[in-house]
Order: structure tokens, then C-alpha cells, then sequence
């Protein structure tokens, strides 16, 4: 919920968190590009939720990894290279499949009432950026870029809000 607000307010706490990283350590979570995991936690947690198409199965997976009594590590020696899905992060689809893959994530783990409170955060937060990108674009070509990646988060919640339902979700 913390990160909701802050990327609301236009900051973001993972930066921050991840430059303290220069040890072995515990986490909460971690990227899904690049991780091992053990057959038994794999098992245990019952792998991945076949309903998220994209964005948010690996949280999904740790967090239902966490409540079965698994750990994350994070190693910041161990390094892998990505090859694909270079695109551009602001392509209006892509965030809207990552909008619609939060909300599958929180409409499986959270309360209604942090819940609604998420979602609206999500909102808030792309419509911050569609604004800004409408009101300052002229003069910022990025900010324009960052403003037209969330129109559609921004403009047509309907499309995200209920994550991949079969019915009334994004497909």
C-alpha cells in the first residue's frame, strides 16, 4: 500500500530500496525475470496462477510462497541478462496489462477496503501522468511520452479494474 501512495505522489520506494541491497538478504519480493526456486516451495505454493496473464504472477507466487512458510533471498552478486521484451515501458497496452495484473493481484490478497483503496492509488497515479503529459508535454517530450503510456489507465479503468476476470476483466 505504501508503494500505491508514493507512486501516486510520483515517487517510488523500490529505487530506494533496492540501492540498500549489497548483501544477502531476505526480501519480500523480488523480479520474476531471473529466479530459482526450490521444487518443494514450488510445489507448496502451487507455482504460478494460470489467471494472471501478465505482470504480477511473480508476486502472486512469493506470496503465496510466504504464507506456506518459504523465504526470498535476494543475492546481489548472481546476475542474469534479460534478451527480450526491450520495447518501450510506456507503450499504453503494456501498462494497461500491468494495471490489470495489479488488480488481479489485489483483488486475490487484499481486503475490500485496501482494495478499493489500491485501485483508486493505481488510478490516481496514471492520471497524474496523463495530465502532466497533457499540460507540460509541449515542453518535455519525455513527459508527454510518460503522459501517453497512461492514457488508457487513466481514461478507461473499466478496461483494468477488474484484472483478468473472464468476464468483466481485460482479455
Amino acid at each position: 500500500l505504501r508503494q500505491y501512495a508514493s507512486a501516486a505522489l510520483g515517487r517510488t520506494l523500490a529505487a530506494r530500496d533496492r540501492l540498500q541491497l549489497v548483501q544477502d538478504q531476505q526480501v519480500q519480493v523480488l523480479l520474476g525475470g531471473f529466479v530459482m526456486i526450490d521444487r518443494k516451495a514450488w510445489d507448496a505454493a502451487g507455482g504460478f496462477d494460470e489467471r494472471f496473464f501478465l505482470y504480477c504472477e511473480e508476486v502472486d507466487l512469493f506470496a503465496r510462497m510466504d504464507r506456506a512458510g518459504g523465504q526470498l533471498w535476494s543475492i546481489p552478486a548472481a546476475r542474469a541478462q534479460h534478451e527480450l521484451a526491450h520495447g518501450d515501458n510506456l507503450v499504453p497496452r503494456r501498462l494497461l496489462y500491468m494495471a490489470a495484473g495489479t488488480a488481479e493481484y489485489l483483488r486475490k490478497h487484499w481486503s475490500a477496503p485496501k482494495r478499493v483503496l489500491g485501485l483508486g492509488l493505481l488510478w490516481l497515479a496514471s492520471v497524474e501522468r496523463w495530465a502532466a503529459g497533457k499540460l507540460l508535454g509541449r515542453w518535455w517530450p519525455r513527459l508527454a511520452a510518460l503522459g501517453e503510456g497512461h492514457r488508457l489507465v487513466a481514461t478507461r479503468p473499466g478496461l483494468w479494474r477488474y484484472g483478468y476476470d473472464p468476464v468483466r476483466g481485460l482479455k
